[in-house]
């Protein structure tokens, strides 16, 4: 149960976060665009094995394929 696990563990305490400064701004900005990136240019290559990749890519020095998502 909830119980159970909220009396198991230890939470840190709350820190205040200032969601309207730029340094707030600017790193949610940049996890997002990387979750964005990251996520458009893994579908190329996603599900392949390390073996497959360099077996159809060879050496990969470059991203495989545009994006296409």
């Amino acid at each position: 149960t909830f119980e159970e696990y909220a009396s198991a563990v230890t939470f840190p305490e709350a820190k205040p976060v200032d969601t309207e400064s730029k340094d707030f701004f600017d790193r949610t900005h940049a996890g997002w665009l990387t979750q964005i990136i990251g996520a458009a240019l893994g579908t190329c290559i996603e599900g392949y094995t390390s073996t497959a990749l360099k077996n159809h890519f060879g050496e990969i020095t470059d991203y495989p394929r545009k994006p296409n998502t």
